[in-house]
Order: structure tokens, then sequence, then C-alpha cells
């Protein structure tokens, strides 16, 4: 679901969704994404604005989606926004 769908009443034409996707290109880059998100929520709780327990979990779990990913057991979605937008929902539905 793209971030911004919030902002409108009605559905948007698929070529506008397809012209905002950035996924076909991206998707390539899932392990750098990875990595950058582990940085950002080791930075996160160095500066404690998240706990160690909770950083950890995150780290865990995104170490687990670059794994699944990478065996080809969590396919990337291809109507997905973008990659980033993509793991960060699949980090929330499993880690709540």
């Amino acid at each position: 679901m793209p971030l911004w769908t919030g902002r409108f009443k009605k559905s948007l034409d698929k070529k506008t969704n397809d012209f905002n996707s950035s996924i076909a290109t991206d998707s390539r880059m899932y392990a750098q994404d990875i990595e950058g998100s582990i940085a950002h929520v080791t930075m996160l709780a160095a500066k404690g604005i998240v706990s160690n327990e909770d950083a950890a979990v995150i780290d865990a779990e995104l170490i687990q989606i670059k794994a699944d990913i990478a065996d080809g057991k969590l396919l990337i979605d291809p109507n997905a926004e973008d990659i980033h937008t993509f793991i960060e929902q699949t980090l929330t539905e499993r880690v709540g």
C-alpha cells in the first residue's frame, strides 16, 4: 500500500501507481536497504530512542527477512511502491 494513500478519497489510476512505483528497479537493492535499516536501528538504540531489546528484535527480524528473500521464501511484492516500504511492511507484520 502506498504511503500517501490516506490523502485521497478515491483509489488512484493504475497508471499513476505504476509511474510512482520503483519496486521493479530497487527490489534488487533489498540487501543494501536492510543493511541501512540495521544501521539505523543500531543508532536509534545507541541514542536511547528505542530500547536495546526492541532494537535486537528488529535487527534479528531484518536479518531473517534478508535471508528469506535470498532463499526465495519471501517473494518481493511487485505491487509494492518501493523496496524500503515492502521491507518495512513485512517487518511490521512480523514484529508489530
